[in-house]
Formats: C-alpha cells, sequence, structure tokens
C-alpha cells in the first residue's frame, strides 16, 4: 500500500502542474497584451506585429509534465498499475531524468529558435521572442515545484514498496 503522504504529495504536483498548463494557456491567448505590459508599452506588442510566438520550451515542459503525470499516477494509483510490483522504480527514474534532462533540454531548444527568429524574421521577432520566453520561464517555476515535489514522492513510494517486499 502507498503512504498517504506520497499520495498527497503526488496530488499537489499535479496540481502544480494543471496550474502551469492552465496560466500558461492563458499567456499564450494573451500574448501581446502580456508583451505589452511587460516592456511597459514598448512597441514589442504593436499591431503590425501581433503575429502568436510558439515558444519551443513550451513543448519540452509539455513532455516532462507527461512524464510527471505518469509517475505520479503510479504513485496515487498504485493497486491499479503497480499490482505486480514491477513498477516501483518509474516514478523515481521518469522525475529524476526528467529534473535532469529539463533544464538542458529547455536551453538548447531556446538557443536553436532564437537562432532561427534573428535569421529569419530579424530584431523585432527575435525582441518579441525574449520577452516571451521570460515570461514563460518565470510561469516554469510551477513546473520546478512539481519536480521536487514529485522526486521526493517518488523516493518514498520506492523506500515503502521495497520495504514492504522484503517484509513477504
Amino acid at each position: 500500500m502507498t503512504p498517504k503522504c506520497v499520495r498527497i504529495t503526488a496530488i499537489i504536483s499535479q496540481i502544480l502542474i494543471i496550474l502551469w498548463a492552465a496560466v500558461s494557456l492563458a499567456a499564450s491567448f494573451s500574448q501581446n497584451s502580456l508583451i505589452m505590459y511587460w516592456t511597459g508599452g514598448g512597441g514589442l506588442g504593436s499591431a503590425e506585429t501581433n503575429e502568436k510566438i510558439s515558444l519551443w520550451a513550451t513543448i519540452v515542459y509539455c513532455v516532462a509534465c507527461l512524464l510527471l503525470t505518469i509517475s505520479n499516477l503510479i504513485m496515487c494509483n498504485d493497486a491499479k498499475f503497480n499490482k505486480s510490483g514491477k513498477l516501483t522504480l518509474v516514478p523515481l527514474v521518469a522525475s529524476a531524468l526528467t529534473t535532469a534532462v529539463l533544464p538542458i533540454a529547455v536551453g538548447y531548444v531556446t538557443n536553436v529558435q532564437s537562432v532561427l527568429v534573428a535569421q529569419i524574421e530579424g530584431a523585432d521577432a527575435l525582441a518579441r521572442l525574449g520577452v516571451y520566453t521570460e515570461i514563460v520561464s518565470m510561469l516554469s517555476y510551477f513546473v520546478h515545484a512539481a519536480m521536487v515535489m514529485a522526486i521526493a514522492a517518488s523516493a518514498v513510494y520506492t523506500y515503502a514498496k521495497m520495504q514492504n517486499k522484503s517484509k513477504e
């Protein structure tokens, strides 16, 4: 049986992931307003440059959130997903790998996208991309908090499952 503290922590981690997704979606819909507000009305969000920015880092964050969600589901619904005990290490490995790889992957895709935008679209588009990247990176603290909670919960989950297995 999964300890109650693990389930509570996994649920809170999942709530943070859902909160990040909702706020990121809202930010995506109101990009121009956010960019205008962020720059103090500095012209980066004017009517002629109102193209939506699709940030590649957001896709990387979505993949990370999917892996964390799988980890949280296994920990919360242990009786359904881990009857045989073969998935005991999956939450720990998934959350640890996600935490280790996420900053590298986000940095890489952000740099590649910045170079491409600078070469193809020019300085104004690069400035808008930079401002929106800053906004998205601030929102990513929800994901980072969820990752920390998922690692802690998965470590306790794995330890508890290994202890139960050794008692049997």
